[in-house]
């Protein structure tokens, strides 16, 4: 009978074992997610700032050359960001896609009423 729960407590243990790491994993994927939005939108106002500069200049005819170099360097860098995040995201995506065709190795076993007895 001993024999039986501790086969029964550990197939739960690796059961629950695969469930906290692929929770784990989710959340990630779900945090990556949300600073890809954060950076998609600091991107969008670098982008208003952007214009807004060449607006000045060709509206004003006024010298904005470095503040648009600026503006540029700073979009670049939000690109990267954001290349680095997506690619990020992926990576995770592809690993729990690995890991949801891994069988959980649950398996049973018959007991016979005489096993209860013990």
């Amino acid at each position: 009978m001993a024999e039986i729960i501790s086969k029964v407590s550990e197939k739960i243990k690796t059961a629950a074992d695969v469930t906290v790491k692929t929770t784990k994993s989710v959340a990630s994927v779900a945090m990556s997610t949300v600073q890809l939005k954060s950076l998609k939108s600091d991107l969008n106002k670098c982008y208003k700032k952007l214009g807004m500069a060449l607006y000045e200049q060709i509206r004003n005819d006024r010298d904005m050359d470095e503040v648009i170099a600026i503006r540029i360097s700073e979009a670049d860098e939000i690109l990267n960001e954001i290349s680095k995040v997506k690619a990020e995201i992926e990576r995770k995506k592809a690993e729990l896609s690995k890991n949801k065709d891994e069988p959980i190795e649950a398996g049973y076993e018959v007991i016979e009423d005489d096993d209860l007895s013990n």
